[in-house]
């Protein structure tokens, strides 16, 4: 009685052989995405504070220029030292909100995330320099090269310090730790301007002979810094 029920109750409920199983399955696998469209698609997950930044710096830097307020230069000097701790606060997203090994286990990498972000937002900040730059120099009738250089060794000493500092012991338990690194270097501007006046003359001095290869060398070791950050990603996640 029992093997007719069961025989019975297969025949009633009898699964049809899949036709065209393969061309379901092949329709289903998720499609290609070029590199270009994964970056793109992080744009979506950079911070609205940071795209708010960035604009207010643009519109601050620019008004201050066109309207030649001497604290405009070393305003844009720290407010860039501080887009630099924004590049590496961003590394650090996927830790902070617990979606590291989430992100290790989804289509692309932590490493590919971690690249794409800092490659976005340092290319924004690069894009801000440049805009910036030449219309300051203009306004003060100053060199556009060097003015440029100026603000881009101490962005480049704060993004290089930060991320060291961030691979540490002290840093990967240190939530906000490149951004004292950031009000240490603004600090150490800001003093050298208001009372060591011949230190920033020799500085400027300095970047008109030696600027270009200062800015090399720095930007020659914070890639190897970023390198090495997004190698050790995954194994500090």
């Amino acid at each position: 009685m029992k093997d007719d029920m069961e025989k019975l109750l297969s025949d009633a409920f009898y699964a049809p052989e899949p036709k065209n199983k393969q061309a379901f399955l092949k329709n289903i696998r998720p499609r290609e995405i070029s590199t270009f469209e994964m970056i793109l698609q992080q744009f979506y997950y950079i911070r609205f504070s940071v795209w708010l930044y960035v604009l207010g710096l643009i519109v601050v830097v620019v008004t201050g220029a066109l309207l030649q307020f001497e604290a405009i230069r070393i305003l844009f000097t720290i407010m860039m030292s501080f887009t630099a701790v924004i590049t590496v606060l961003e590394t650090r997203r996927s830790k902070k909100f617990g979606m590291s090994e989430l992100e290790m286990a989804t289509r692309y990498s932590l490493k590919s995330v971690v690249i794409a972000r800092m490659l976005i937002v340092g290319m924004v900040s690069l894009a801000v320099l440049f805009i910036s730059s030449p219309i300051m120099a203009i306004s003060f009738q100053e060199d556009v090269i060097i003015t440029t250089m100026r603000t881009m060794i101490p962005y480049l000493v704060t993004l290089f310090v930060s991320l060291r500092f961030e691979r540490s012991v002290l840093g990967r338990s240190t939530e906000y730790g490149s951004l004292v690194i950031g009000f240490a270097v603004s600090a150490a501007m800001i003093f050298f301007h208001t009372n060591c006046r011949e230190i920033i003359i020799g500085y400027i001095e300095m970047v008109e002979k030696w600027g270009v290869f200062i800015v090399v060398l720095l930007i020659a070791l914070t890639v190897s810094e970023q390198c090495k950050t997004v190698k050790n990603v995954e194994e500090f996640a």
